[in-house]
């Protein structure tokens, strides 16, 4: 008895091994306008769906789904949040190629299409990331005509900030990238023959899509930021909640002797990352008119080289903070507390 299960356990096992071998890889599909739709296989017939719509350069909306895959078709619905129905059931049927997406019949009349239907073609890898650069070169461009513009509507106390942001921005993109999606190498391409001034054939891209899109996000969340103005609410001065758009925060308190009372946190990948350093700083006058500064230096009894402690030195720019660290790494993890923080409005009570 015990022989039979154990060799219905070896049977078991190796079926499964099979199915699971069996998944196919993701296959990439889009419209040919603004719509770029990921199909992912799982076990046993279960398909995961992402539609990606593209808006102006680094703006996109995601939709997801999930369902099953039934002989030449895929039924799918809208992953549903908590306490939400299912929504509109679509069916989608067709090969390597091309994918057609249709309403499923027999649903309610009241049943809205939400921007999903229609054809979709093929998307090779190398067609992908061609695609992904040149939305990242299109939302980049964007960005750079924004930060030449900004100082032109801004307060005169704010315009420098906009210099700030650009010169920063090279920096936190990188920073942005390594994060989400591992660092960004350039592969060592083979030279091209003699008398050839073309890249051969089939060399690598320097990027793989999954990177270009990492930089279409963060430039992405660098336009949004850039093209925010400080709530009319907020008052001159050092002290409020500050927010840089990737995960930092900044809080600022002056106390009696004049000093600041500062919290730098950072959670750059979500606030399970979040991490700090707080203490107090020592605010410099502002000469001939020239922007106040605060230094802060982290006198940890641990660390016994004061020229190895974390310090920061915060710039007041009108209703902006600047904010250069160093020696912070035993506190950050995988975040950084440099940025750009703009001072957000009082809290409503």
């Amino acid at each position: 008895m015990a022989r039979k299960l154990f060799l219905l356990g070896v049977v078991l096992a190796v079926t499964f091994s099979k199915v699971s071998a069996a998944v196919p890889p993701p296959a990439y599909f889009y419209d040919e306008v603004s719509r770029y739709l990921t199909v992912t296989y799982q076990d046993f017939n279960k398909v995961r769906i992402e539609i990606r719509t593209v808006g102006a350069p680094g703006e996109f909306s995601k939709w997801n789904a999930d369902g099953d895959k039934k002989e030449k078709e895929i039924i799918f619905s809208r992953t549903p949040g908590e306490d939400e129905p299912r929504g509109t059931f679509y069916v989608a049927a067709g090969g390597d190629s091309h994918l057609t997406i249709k309403l499923k019949p027999k649903q309610s009349k009241d049943v809205k299409d939400e921007g999903v239907v229609g054809k979709y073609q093929h998307l090779t890898d190398a067609k992908r990331g061609q695609l992904a650069k040149k939305e990242f070169e299109a939302a980049d461009k964007r960005l750079n005509e924004l930060l030449k513009t900004l100082p032109k509507k801004w307060p005169a106390a704010d315009k420098a900030v906009a210099v700030e942001i650009k010169t920063r921005w090279p920096s936190l993109r990188d920073r942005i990238a390594a994060l989400n999606a591992g660092p960004i190498k350039t592969e060592l391409t083979p030279k091209p023959p003699l008398g050839m001034a073309k890249k051969p054939e089939g060399a690598a891209e320097d990027k793989t899509p999954e990177q270009w899109l990492v930089l279409v996000a963060a430039t992405g969340q660098q336009l949004g930021f850039a093209n925010g103005t400080p709530d009319p609410k907020v008052k001159d001065g050092w002290v409020g909640d500050y927010d840089d758009g990737f995960g930092g925060s900044l809080s600022i308190n002056k106390m009696q002797d004049g000093n600041l009372r500062i919290v730098l946190a950072s959670a750059r990948a979500g606030e399970e990352t979040r991490s700090e350093i707080n203490g107090y700083a020592k605010v410099t006058a502002a000469k001939d008119g020239g922007e106040e500064v605060a230094l802060f230096t982290d006198n940890n009894p641990e660390i016994k080289e004061p020229s190895a402690h974390a310090r920061a030195k915060l710039k007041l720019v009108g209703h902006y903070v600047t904010v250069d660290a160093e020696n912070t790494a035993r506190y950050s993890a995988k975040g950084w507390f440099n940025g750009v923080f703009r001072r957000q409005p009082p809290a409503v009570e």
